[in-house]
């Protein structure tokens, strides 16, 4: 079923060259092409029937927005402590690749986000996102004030450290520590979350899936657009934001029961040590 396949790894975590060069030795004896590469540098264009992720689900969310576009399903092999989407360690990996290879396992569809920044009536960015996109004060402690329309109509002015808008996936993430709900990773409902309300509306709002969500930052200093803590963008005074569903879905490669959220939820939320 699969005949190249990528490996991406996350340089930072440790081992992570060591095993990429390993599942590659391991898939060229299989007779099959195989490119190893850095998740912040991947080949273009990409070319690959499967990703294979290795490191935490940092990498995971590097990987989804260049794989997602392209419908290039992802296997996720945590290398880190938390793995919330990871799905194998390394040496699972390898006893089970006969079987991967043979195309076994189930696809995981998660909702992404879709982001355009504009700037003096112009699109200036379009962002993907499969956690979320945070309108944020940036590095000095004073606070920002978002303006936010949900479908053309406002909704509040939210006062504090920002807001993030967050994908179901995106719930046990910043939004989770920002005391937003958990939801289940395949909805495609959106959440809005403010961090550190001062005095303003302190509650997440879910919003449908089909909504179209604005934000505009108000402050005296540099508020900043973060894309799934991984894409850091200025902003200046006037930018608006406009997030909505993206098109496309992150295609995770499962073995557990279709039912695994419910079971891992809470040995995920409370982390783990890595062994390796």
């Amino acid at each position: 079923m699969y005949r190249k396949i990528g490996i991406v790894f996350q340089p930072r975590v440790r081992n992570a060259a060591h095993w990429a060069a390993v599942v590659r030795q391991h898939l060229t004896g299989f007779g099959l092409e195989a490119w190893v590469a850095d998740v912040a540098s991947p080949p273009t264009p990409l070319e690959a029937d499967l990703i294979i992720s290795l490191g935490g689900d940092g990498t995971i969310l590097a990987a989804a927005r260049v794989a997602a576009p392209l419908g290039i399903p992802i296997l996720a092999v945590n290398l880190g402590r938390l793995g919330f989407m990871t799905e194998f360690d390394p040496h699972q990996l390898l006893e089970r690749l006969p079987d991967v290879l043979k195309g076994d396992g189930w696809v995981e569809r998660r909702r992404m986000l879709s982001a355009t920044l504009t700037r003096s009536g112009s699109a200036v960015r379009e962002l993907l996102a499969l956690n979320d996109v945070v309108m944020s004060r940036g590095s000095i402690a004073r606070v920002i004030r978002v303006r936010v329309s949900v479908d053309g109509a406002y909704l509040t002015t939210y006062v504090g450290d920002g807001v993030i808008v967050a994908t179901a996936t995106g719930s046990t993430a910043y939004a989770l520590a920002a005391d937003g709900p958990i939801l289940h990773p395949e909805l495609s409902d959106i959440l809005i979350t403010p961090i550190n309300p001062h005095l303003s509306f302190d509650r997440t709002l879910i919003v449908p899936g089909g909504a179209k969500i604005e934000m505009e930052a108000v402050a005296d200093h540099q508020p900043f657009l973060v894309v799934d803590g991984q894409e850091h963008l200025p902003l200046e005074q006037g930018d608006l934001v406009c997030a909505t569903l993206s098109p496309y879905t992150a295609n995770l490669l499962r073995w557990q029961p279709r039912n695994y959220f419910y079971s891992s939820l809470l040995r995920r939320l409370r982390g783990r040590d890595s062994e390796l």
